[in-house]
C-alpha cells in the first residue's frame, strides 16, 4: 500500500537514475499465493485462542461444580 507511491516519488525524484526501469517495470505484482499463506496462519491462530478460550471457561465450570458440593 505504500510502496508504490513511495517508489513513484523516487522515481520522479531522480528520473534519469530510474527511467529505463521504468517503462520495463509491470503495473501490477503477480499474484504469488502470499495472502493465501497469511490466512491459513492467521486461521491457525483463531483456532488455538478459541480453544484456549473453550478450555478456560472449562476449568472454571469445574471448578466452581466442586466448590458447590
Amino acid at each position: 500500500m505504500f510502496a508504490n507511491p513511495l517508489t513513484d516519488a523516487i522515481v520522479k525524484q531522480f528520473p534519469d537514475k530510474f527511467g529505463a526501469a521504468v517503462a520495463a517495470a509491470p503495473q501490477t505484482m503477480p499474484t504469488t499465493g502470499h495472502d493465501m499463506q497469511h490466512n491459513q496462519d492467521s486461521n491457525m491462530l483463531l483456532a488455538i485462542a478459541v480453544a484456549g478460550l473453550l478450555s478456560a471457561a472449562g476449568l472454571i465450570v469445574l471448578r466452581r461444580a466442586q466448590a458447590m458440593k
